[in-house]
């Protein structure tokens, strides 16, 4: 009856460390805090700290940072070549995150009083552009001159054409007169043959009845 007891004891404290154990893990870790009211409309706020552009979720690498510093307002200024990605406020118990538009009055959320905190630490991240495309040699277009000349192209065929039938037509009128033999002077050289044996008839008559 005394094992009996005895084990059962020793079962129930086996049991007993082993709920301790399970729970100390999960009670040591804290609960995630609710993130700041940021301040700024422009800006997401979020609990904690981060120091990287990749920790803050952003593209790029940091271009430009500051710590330390005694002011509540800061203005990010991109070098050139350079598109920014993203700037990381940090301020109090929290930082903000502003998107590539927001570049002036940049400041941390407000701090568990609900004021606005010495800004402890801020940086901005970037990529470089790209200029590749910036490189291409431009697309000539077309000149004028050779637009007018392709203008004036079918004005000059459309003359040629309309006057070639004619000259062409003209040509051919004479070749065929030719060939055929007519003349235009032969009537002429006939009438005129005919008077001047008419006039020869009438002279031979009259001289004939001058002799008779």
């Amino acid at each position: 009856m005394t094992r009996r007891i005895g084990v059962a004891v020793s079962t129930t404290l086996a049991a007993g460390v082993l709920a301790v154990a399970i729970a100390l893990p999960a009670s040591a870790t804290p609960p995630p805090k609710d993130p700041p009211a940021s301040g700024d409309n422009r800006a997401t706020s979020y609990a904690g700290n981060v120091s990287t552009c990749a920790e803050a979720n952003l593209a790029g690498a940091i271009i430009d940072q500051g710590k330390d510093l005694t002011v509540q307002y800061i203005d990010v200024t991109v070098p050139a070549g350079y598109e920014l990605t993203g700037t990381v406020v940090k301020g109090g118990d929290g930082y903000n995150v502003y998107p590539p538009t927001a570049l002036t009055d940049l400041r941390a959320p407000y701090n568990n009083g609900d004021q606005t905190p010495t800004i402890s630490h801020w940086f901005a991240c970037a990529i470089k552009k790209d200029t590749s495309s910036s490189t291409k040699p431009p697309t000539n277009p077309p000149s004028s001159s050779s637009g007018s000349s392709s203008s004036s192209a079918p004005a000059g065929g459309s003359s040629s054409s309309s006057s070639a039938p004619a000259a062409q037509g003209s040509v051919v009128s004479s070749a065929e007169l030719a060939d055929t033999g007519f003349s235009a002077t032969a009537p002429l050289t006939g009438a005129g043959a005919l008077i001047l044996l008419g006039g020869g008839l009438l002279l031979a008559l009259r001289r004939t009845r001058r002799r008779g």
